[in-house]
């Protein structure tokens, strides 16, 4: 369900759970406007996914997997043009797929043995 908070997050980005983006940015769209523009928040892969749909290597293509590391690993899959998150809203979190060389090591989110504990910025 769409609500405009930020579900989950990592110990990479700590005090981020539960952040209503949505109410936030109305906020200060608000005081830069003086109205209410619509606000959609989004994963910032499947941002990134929507406007290379849209505007740039995938434009007019209707299945694509784009996956972006920096903080974390993450990944956007876009089936029938469409960006797809999932039952759990976790479709291409890549960085939690478990990985025999990173078995010793603790991932940001907290378990071992993720890709994402040594293939991103912190790894």
């Amino acid at each position: 369900m769409a609500t405009g908070q930020v579900r989950s997050s990592t110990r990479a980005i700590t005090g981020w759970t539960g952040t209503d983006v949505a109410v936030d940015a109305g906020r200060a769209l608000v005081a830069v406007l003086g109205y209410l523009p619509p606000v959609h928040v989004q994963n910032d892969v499947d941002a990134y996914a929507f406007g290379e749909l849209c505007r740039g290597a995938a434009r007019g293509i209707t299945d694509v997997l784009v996956v972006a590391v920096g903080t974390g690993i993450g990944a956007s899959v876009v089936l029938g043009g469409e960006v797809r998150r999932g039952r759990t809203g976790a479709a291409g979190e890549l960085g939690h797929v478990p990985v025999v060389g990173a078995a010793h090591l603790t991932c940001s989110c907290g378990w071992p043995g993720h890709l994402e504990a040594i293939g991103c910025g912190a790894g």
